[in-house]
């Protein structure tokens, strides 16, 4: 079963992520996206959980956005615990 999820989730992350990926189970549901380009340049994303009865769907969108936070983190949640111009500004309100 874990080589089924994982192959799953290679052909899935074909479909979303731009270069080349490879899934890595880290246990319990988590996974890791390795992702290479062209000329070789590696990074890791995010670890993210992923209920095996997920639906296709639901994986391609939820790597989808994983990818877009790793591209454009200043689209992604906020974390509140550090404080940026828009929450810095509002405690000197």
């Amino acid at each position: 079963m874990p080589q089924a999820i994982l192959e799953r989730l290679d052909r899935l992350a074909a479909d979303v992520l731009p270069e080349k990926s490879h899934a890595v189970d880290m246990g319990e549901n988590y996974y890791s996206f390795e992702v290479s380009d062209e000329l070789g340049t590696r990074c890791e994303l995010a670890h993210v959980w992923i209920d095996p009865a997920t639906s296709d769907e639901q994986i391609r969108a939820k790597l989808g956005r994983l990818y877009q936070e790793a591209v454009c983190p200043e689209i992604g949640p906020d974390d509140a615990s550090v404080p940026n111009i828009q929450t810095e500004g509002n405690r000197h309100a």
